[in-house]
């Protein structure tokens, strides 16, 4: 399970660097707000995929803070509506939804007791 959240966030990271590079590229000087703080939630990302397998935790926060941009229109959104939250922000939504799988896996495997194979 841990490797199936790893991915999920590992996907994402690897969108948004593309994206972001695209958009560098055709926004030219000065860049703009979106691009901008795409920029701050790569680096957050990036952070938390590196930290995953010691401090799942980062990922967690990452995602959440991700989340709430989205959710107050900190991110903007291009038109209002289910479909287009799921079109424009899916893989915001995958790594928040891979950042919570890995957190809950590691909470439920230090739980549970060692067996002797």
């Amino acid at each position: 399970m841990y490797i199936f959240a790893f991915v999920m966030l590992l996907i994402p990271v690897i969108a948004l660097i593309g994206w972001l590079s695209i958009a560098m590229i055709a926004s030219g000087t000065p860049r703009p707000r979106m691009v901008t703080l795409r920029l701050d939630i790569l680096v957050g990302m990036i952070v938390a995929v590196l930290l995953y397998f010691k401090w799942p935790w980062v990922a967690t926060i990452v995602g959440w803070v991700t989340m709430g941009m989205v959710i107050v229109h900190v991110l903007p959104w291009e038109e209002s509506g289910v479909e287009n939250f799921f079109y424009q922000f899916g893989f915001d939504l995958l790594f928040f939804i891979g950042a919570n799988i890995g957190f809950i896996a590691t909470i439920v495997g230090r739980q549970r007791p060692r067996t002797a194979t």
